[in-house]
């Protein structure tokens, strides 16, 4: 069984899938933060997700996660911050 993963928002969902969209702050095991973009099936089932870059000694927040109306091109709006 797995385990429920914490969302952050902001999430979206493919106009033309069955993917939902959002962000989620992983804390590795050497407790640095690792901001990722994670997608699910609605169903519930994790389906894959990747990293976004992240300056050393800076955090990442997610403003807004969007796809166009094809849902083949997905814009993630960041904001850098000393941290």
């Amino acid at each position: 069984a797995e385990k429920p993963v914490p969302i952050d928002l902001p999430t979206c969902i493919m106009p033309n899938g069955s993917l939902v969209t959002g962000f989620q702050n992983r804390v590795m095991p050497n407790k640095s933060i690792q901001p990722e973009i994670i997608f699910w099936e609605r169903n519930g089932l994790r389906h894959g997700e990747f990293t976004l870059p992240c300056p050393k000694d800076q955090t990442l927040e997610v403003i807004s996660i969007q796809y166009n109306c094809d849902s083949n091109l997905l814009a993630v709006q960041t904001k850098s911050s000393a941290g």
